[in-house]
């Protein structure tokens, strides 16, 4: 083989060199790397179901605490109905005259709403009949005694409501369903009043100066009417007395919890937050909501305003009363028929998503008497606060994760590090002397290796393969010097045989010629002559 090509000593090295290195690493960090990534697989997996866990379990308390709070607003809704009930059938016991007005005095309530602006706001606590009205109608329906906001309304403005249209709402039939009932049973109505919609409605006249959600709930008005019949001695019908609930009673039970708070107390609830509670009746409508637009109202005519669907234009959706039955809460509307706690999560009109939790308000009376429902109660939680606890769980168990994911990465670093370094110190102890053998071989490929170039291949070394091989390498070295040197030796022996034999055979040719024969064949004959000539006549 040439010098040419022959590869140099540095390339063998570095190839050589290069090729332990990638071996070492490959198995020294291929075992690392799966030990890694399952050892992080197992904690990731870990850590998520534990994340899960705890969201799941946070998530229940949440969604625990919401359905405590609907329950208890559900409860105390019941009771007030209930009460009011109680109330109705004791007033058919009272005298028509002026313990009418001490009933008033002594069932009045509170309501509480915010006056000012957003920038300087102040709660209002205002104490209000219980009753908005107390009515007393005789048999032809005629109103004999009216009491309405604790005043007693003049005998000229009393009316006959057996028709229908002389009812303040124009399409009320309390009378002649009450006149229908028998003794001891209680009509009652479902919520009505003027949609927000409406100028008749008192509360629909924005107070440009106060933009404020709520600053129109002390003049709105909407009731819910108990009624009972009358009988004379006789047995004979004798009329209806009537107490209509003033309807902010029932959404003052509502409207200023905090969900995800039961304890703490708010003047009003922003609908934006997407964190407030709210009331439907058995139709589905709403009639507790901080939106006073969203309640169920009539139009000037007292027919039942439709409720807004979806796709309503902007500029119209004011116009229209909510109904959960309609878009997203319609699993609520369901569950409460069926007098089960339910559960959604829907997106508000303003595009905020909440996660409602429902409960049944009972109620055995009136219309509500054939399903035993009044409607039900919605706590409403913006879902990213519904999920806050879970979420700093999650954030607190994904910043350990982390610290675990830096930590095996520093780790692997080191590891790297460390293993590059051993590997590159042992490849090197290989390559070191490999190279030596190699510029010892190609030395006595060129016949310029000594001894002292031969036991340079054992320096420095601790006894090992490598250290074999340079000795057997050494002893092969030696023995090869060896057998030059004789090689040499019977070379030139053979050289000086060579030219003995050659002039041997130079001069059997002389001797073996025709020519020389002759010659020999005349000195033959000559010598006889030259004895003669020396013997001669001297003698």
């Amino acid at each position: 083989m040439s010098e040419r090509n022959q590869p140099s000593r540095r390339q063998l090295h570095v190839r050589l060199l290069i090729k332990i290195l990638v071996a070492i690493l490959i198995s020294g960090l291929v075992p690392l790397i799966l030990i890694a990534y399952s050892a992080l697989a197992v904690e990731q997996s870990a850590a998520e179901r534990a994340t899960q866990a705890a969201s799941d379990s946070l998530d229940a308390k949440a969604l625990r605490a919401l359905q405590l709070g609907a329950a208890s607003s559900a409860q105390q809704i019941t009771a007030l109905l209930n009460q009011a009930v109680q109330d109705t059938l004791a007033l058919e016991m009272l005298a028509r005259n002026d313990d009418y007005l001490s009933f008033n005095e002594i069932h009045q309530g509170v309501i509480h709403y915010p006056v000012g602006t957003i920038t300087n706001t102040r709660e209002v606590a205002q104490k209000i009949p219980l009753y908005r009205e107390i009515t007393y109608i005789d048999a032809s329906g005629q109103e004999q005694l009216r009491i309405l906001d604790g005043k007693v309304v003049p005998a000229t403005q009393l009316r006959n409501i057996s028709d229908p249209a002389n009812t303040t709402y124009h399409t009320e039939t309390y009378f002649n369903e009450t006149h229908a009932l028998a003794a001891g049973q209680v009509y009652v109505s479902h919520l009505v009043a003027w949609h927000m919609s409406v100028p008749a409605q008192p509360a629909s006249v924005d107070d440009p100066n106060s933009p404020l959600p709520g600053t129109q709930f002390s003049k709105y008005e909407a009731v819910i009417r108990f009624a009972t019949p009358t009988f004379d001695g006789n047995g004979k019908f004798a009329g209806i007395v009537m107490l209509s609930l003033d309807a902010r009673q029932l959404i003052e039970l509502v409207i200023h919890q905090m969900p995800l708070a039961p304890d703490t107390w708010t003047t009003w609830p922003d609908e934006n937050s997407g964190n407030y509670a709210y009331m439907f009746d058995d139709q589905g409508f709403v009639i507790a909501h901080p939106t006073l637009d969203g309640i169920r109202g009539l139009d000037a005519q007292g027919q039942l305003i439709s409720p807004l669907l979806p796709g309503t234009p902007a500029n119209q959706q004011d116009l229209h009363p909510y109904n959960v039955q309609d878009g997203d809460a319609a699993g609520i509307y369901t569950a409460t028929l069926q007098s089960e706690s339910g559960y959604e999560i829907a997106t508000t009109p303003t595009g905020a998503h909440i996660a409602q939790t429902s409960m049944p308000i009972f109620f055995n009376y009136g219309t509500y008497k054939a399903q035993g429902l009044f409607g039900g109660v919605v706590m409403a939680a913006d879902v990213s606060q519904f999920h806050t606890a879970a979420g700093t769980v999650e954030s607190s168990l994904a910043a350990a994760r982390q610290q675990v994911r830096n930590g095996a990465i520093l780790i692997g670093l080191l590891s790297l590090v460390t293993l590059t370094l051993v590997a590159t110190l042992l490849a090197q102890g290989i390559t070191r002397p490999v190279r030596r053998l190699t510029h010892a071989a190609e030395l006595m490929e060129k016949g310029e290796l000594d001894s002292a170039m031969v036991g340079s291949v054992m320096e420095s070394r601790l006894p090992d393969e490598v250290t074999k091989l340079a000795r057997v390498f050494k002893q092969m070295a030696e023995q090869v010097q060896m057998r030059e040197r004789l090689l040499k030796d019977r070379i030139e022996q053979l050289h000086i045989q060579i030219d003995e034999q050659k002039r041997a055979r130079e001069v059997a040719e002389i001797t073996d010629t025709e020519y020389f024969r002759e010659l020999q064949e005349k000195a033959a004959r000559m010598r006889p002559r030259a004895g003669q000539e020396r013997v001669g006549p001297g003698t």
